[in-house]
């Protein structure tokens, strides 16, 4: 189970490197769009 929860973990560490790259590019309000998206699928753990 060890393997699959870092596999887990290196999996949403890529997802959250790319969305963190999609956002320093600065696609102005294209970009928000994206994080709507994003956070449609992945809420924030405080909500």
């Amino acid at each position: 189970m060890r393997n699959v929860n870092l596999n887990i973990l290196k999996f949403l560490a890529s997802i959250n490197n790319f969305y963190l790259s999609l956002t320093n590019i600065g696609l102005g309000v294209r970009s928000q769009e994206i994080g709507d998206y994003f956070y449609l699928f992945f809420p924030h753990p405080t909500s």
